[in-house]
C-alpha cells in the first residue's frame, strides 16, 4: 500500500512477482463513535476503487452503525464530528440567528452537525449511494480459506432457502433503497435477531450456535464464518466452534482503547491472526 502523499493508497497487483491478488473485507462499522467517520467511510471507499482497478478487491460490508445512519438513529456518531459538521455548515450557510435552533450555539451546531450528517448520506448522495450498495454478506476464498463474511452473524434462516447469501443481499438492497430505512425490528435482516445486531453467534449457548453455524456452513459451502460487531474479551481474534466462528472485533477503536489485529487466510497456511506486533497466529 502506498501512502496518501505518493497518490494512491493500494499497491498495484502487477507489482507481484507471483501475480497474486488480495482480497481486504472490512466488515463493517466504519463510522459512528470517533471524530472522523466520513473521512474514514471515504478513505475505504477510495482504498476500494483503487484496489478494483489495479484487479485486487477490497469489499466493505453492511454493519449496524451504517444501518442506524441509513435509519437516522445518529446516538452513537461522535459529538466532536456533529459539532464540526455544524460548525462549518452554519458559517458555510452565513446563519448568525438563534431561531429554531439554527443559530451559533452549542445546541445549534450540534442541530446543524445532525442535519449535515443526514444530508452527507441521503439516499441519491456519494455516500449515501455507497453506504447502501453496502453488502450484509460475502463468501470469498476457496480450499483451506473458503469464507463467510457477515457482521454480526449469520444463520440459515437468514439466507432465505438459498444456499448463498445473493437472497440475503438482494432483500437487504430492496430494505435500503428508501430515503429512511424503518427501524422495526421484526425483519430477518435488520432485526435484532438479524445479521447486523445478532450476538448470539459470539455470545450464544455454543452447543445449539455451533449446531446452527455447521448447517449454515454446509449450505454456503464453505469452512468458516467470520463476525465482528462483538468485541472479544480478551482484545485478540477469538474461535469458537472449533473453528467454525473466527471473531474479529478486537476493539482497535479508540472508543474502546483496543489494538489493532487482521484477520488473514491463504491455501498454504490457512487462517491466522495477525497481531499488531506482527506476530502470525494461527487459527486452524
Amino acid at each position: 500500500m502506498e501512502t496518501p502523499t505518493r497518490g494512491r493508497w493500494w499497491r498495484d497487483a502487477s507489482a507481484d512477482d507471483d501475480g497474486a491478488t488480495t482480497t481486504v473485507i472490512q466488515t463493517g462499522d466504519a463510522v459512528d463513535r470517533g471524530d472522523r467517520s466520513i473521512d474514514c467511510h471515504d478513505a475505504l471507499e477510495r482504498l476500494k476503487r483503487e484496489a478494483n482497478a489495479s484487479g485486487d478487491e477490497v469489499v466493505t460490508l453492511m454493519g449496524n452503525h451504517e444501518l442506524m445512519t441509513l435509519q437516522g438513529d445518529l446516538r452513537f456518531v461522535g459529538g466532536r464530528e456533529l459539532m464540526d459538521l455544524g460548525v462549518r455548515a452554519l458559517r458555510e450557510g452565513g446563519t448568525t440567528g438563534d431561531e429554531d435552533g439554527s443559530g451559533a450555539s452549542p445546541r445549534a451546531y450540534a442541530h446543524a452537525g445532525r442535519l449535515a450528517w443526514m444530508r452527507a448520506f441521503a439516499r441519491g448522495s456519494a455516500r449515501g449511494d455507497e453506504v447502501r450498495s453496502k453488502p450484509v454478506a460475502v463468501t470469498r476464498g476457496e480450499g483451506r480459506c473458503a469464507t463467510v463474511f457477515v457482521h454480526a452473524g449469520l444463520t440459515s434462516r437468514h439466507l432465505f432457502g438459498a444456499n448463498s447469501v445473493d437472497a440475503l443481499n438482494a432483500r437487504a438492497r430492496e430494505l435500503f433503497d428508501v430515503d429512511v430505512v424503518s427501524k422495526s425490528g421484526e425483519d430477518d435482516v435488520t432485526g435484532g435477531d438479524g445479521p447486523l445486531w445478532t450476538r448470539e453467534i459470539s455470545m450464544g449457548d455454543e452447543e445449539l450456535v455451533c449446531k446452527e453455524v455447521e448447517e449454515t456452513l454446509a449450505r454456503l459451502n464453505v469452512k468458516r464464518m467470520v463476525v465482528g460487531h462483538t468485541p472479544t474479551k480478551s482484545g485478540s481474534i477469538e474461535t469458537r466452534c472449533e473453528g467454525m466462528v473466527h471473531m474479529i472485533d478486537v476493539g482497535m477503536s479508540s472508543a474502546y482503547g483496543g489494538v489493532p489485529s487482521v484477520w488473514m487466510c491463504t491455501e498454504s497456511e490457512g487462517p491466522m491472526a495477525i497481531t499488531n506486533a506482527g506476530e502470525r497466529v494461527a487459527l486452524e
